[in-house]
């Protein structure tokens, strides 16, 4: 029911992501309802984020709504990635266009080298399959620093960047951004 206002705030493409459960698509009726509520948000595109750890590759049920629901244009996340145990063995088969790197593998980036080249080499595989890499769990600027030196293309997410906020602060704050960005794009 937001969407519409959310996208007049910030002014350009916006992607709605909203976390939903295995247990949802097996629900008879869950496709439709997605198909309403994308109807609905005419010129926001649908997110759908579900984790990993939800057995979501082993169950025919949950994945044949999975097609169907992006068969209507509707986009996946995989959520939590790299805290389950088949995290790479089912990404081939899931109708997913987003992996959404847990918290647990960006923590110490910005300390160790190792836990720098694993988030790196997930990133490189996510990007390899064709899937945009959204990195959770940045909450301090020498992570985003780290994250941004690399130029790999990823996305990040985390309380450096927000805290979540009500509506209203939420519209102030894209407008606010919109506002700051209008002028350089439309003088350069």
């Amino acid at each position: 029911a937001d969407a519409a206002a959310i996208r007049d705030a910030a002014g350009d493409r916006f992607v709605l992501g909203v976390n939903i459960s295995a247990s949802q698509l097996r629900h008879p009726g869950f496709v439709s309802a997605v198909d309403s509520a994308a109807r609905a948000m005419r010129g926001t595109q649908l997110l759908l984020e579900i984790t990993e750890r939800q057995g979501i590759d082993a169950d025919p049920v949950v994945l044949d709504a999975m097609h169907r629901i992006a068969e209507l244009g509707v986009q996946f996340a995989v959520d939590d990635f790299g805290v389950g145990f088949s995290s790479i063995s089912y990404l081939h088969s899931l109708p997913a266009q987003v992996i959404k790197i847990d918290a647990s593998l960006s923590r110490d980036i910005d300390r160790d080298e190792r836990a720098d080249a694993l988030l790196r080499s997930v990133t490189l595989m996510g990007r390899s399959l064709g899937l945009s890499v959204v990195v959770e769990g940045i909450e301090r600027q020498t992570q985003l620093d780290r994250l941004l030196a690399d130029g790999s293309g990823r996305y990040a997410q985390g309380f450096l960047l927000h805290r979540p906020m009500p509506l209203a602060d939420l519209l102030d704050e894209l407008r606010r951004s919109h506002a700051a960005v209008t002028p350089a794009v439309a003088t350069g």
